[in-house]
């Protein structure tokens, strides 16, 4: 027996899986920005790379948690001929899109630091100067 696709909860999860991830986006770079702005320059060089790899970490929980909810949010086994897995589901097709976003917003936020730092290197100033 094939097991049938829900395509509602497939766009749902796919819906608030990326809102997820931009909000987690969204509070990273907020959160830099306002570490860099701050006095202590400790906290703005530790805080960088802590952030980045939080942000890193959300983003992949949330790619291996959603996939594996819609794939066991059918409330039966498996039958016995079906192979176990999450490849050529609708499962593995969600975890890719969400992979794929989480990839993009992770490397969007890596370019504007890269930017940043750029910005401060060849201006010669302070990151607490900086106006965005």
């Amino acid at each position: 027996m094939q097991r049938p696709e829900n395509y509602t909860l497939f766009v749902e999860l796919l819906f608030g899986g990326s809102m997820l991830m931009l909000a987690i986006a969204i509070i990273c770079h907020l959160c830099t920005r306002r570490f860099l702005r701050s006095r202590h320059l400790a906290l703005g060089v530790c805080a960088l790379p802590l952030l980045t790899i939080l942000m890193i970490v959300l983003s992949a929980v949330v790619v291996a948690v959603l996939p594996a909810f819609y794939s066991a949010s059918y409330g039966y086994l498996p039958a016995p001929d079906e192979p176990i897995g999450l490849l050529g589901t609708t499962a593995s097709q969600l975890g890719i899109l969400l992979m794929l976003l989480a990839f993009l917003l992770v490397l969007a936020h890596l370019l504007s630091l890269a930017f940043l730092g750029l910005r401060v290197a060849l201006f010669q100033t302070s990151p607490h100067e900086l106006r965005w």
